[in-house]
């Protein structure tokens, strides 16, 4: 499903040539690949889910730098609120679980998120955290979050939170069959969908 070739779409420099290829070669493997995760998630969570994927249409002269597929609560949108993300970068693959700047009212989320730091302190090695998703150098281990990062992300408006996984081109998660790939990336999610839970516990169904 997602091959080391993928990422030679970043090749093409040209908008129109990206886009091109973004909507043949990526768009339909998020298709597929949210089919099967959609229902995955909404067990997990026990509400109904939404699949977004990217569709760059305010980008009107430079190539987009990465893409990706979203799940959220709503079937409108997803960067109001906490959602999960995944997506290619021109050299590596994002699993985030993300709470970004577009959240109006983060207050609904700052009590989830305090409570949530310890979880995140415990997550394996292979899990980082970052607090802007238009970087993609900025990931940290998760285990360094604080609290203080935490109330910083709440009380500044620009503040983002991120927590997930970056597989970098070279991991061995582009040689693994599908079947593999999918129980890889679920088993990524699951912990990241316990935290959404702490998240969204004064907000979701």
């Amino acid at each position: 499903m997602f091959i080391k070739d993928d990422f030679l779409i970043f090749k093409d420099q040209t908008l129109d040539g990206r886009l091109k290829k973004i909507k043949t070669i990526i768009d339909p493997k998020f298709e597929k690949v949210g089919a099967e995760l959609l229902p995955f998630l909404e067990e997990q969570l026990g509400i109904k889910m939404y699949l977004h994927i990217a569709k760059h249409a305010r980008r009107s002269k430079n190539p987009p730098p990465d893409t990706w597929m979203a799940f959220s609560e709503n079937k409108r949108g997803y960067k109001m609120m906490p959602h999960f993300e995944i997506g290619y970068w021109d050299d590596r693959l994002f699993i985030w679980l993300s709470a970004l700047a577009d959240i109006k009212d983060k207050s609904l989320y700052e009590e989830g998120v305090s409570e949530s730091i310890i979880m995140i302190q415990k997550l394996e090695n292979t899990f980082v955290w970052s607090v802007d998703h238009t970087n993609k150098e900025t990931g940290t281990l998760a285990n360094t979050i604080t609290l203080t990062d935490s109330q910083k992300w709440s009380s500044v408006q620009t503040k983002e939170l991120l927590i997930g996984q970056n597989l970098a081109i070279e991991d061995e998660f582009f040689s693994l069959n599908e079947y593999k790939q999918l129980n890889d990336l679920k088993n990524t999610l699951l912990p990241l969908i316990e935290i959404y839970k702490i998240w969204t516990k004064k907000t979701s169904h």
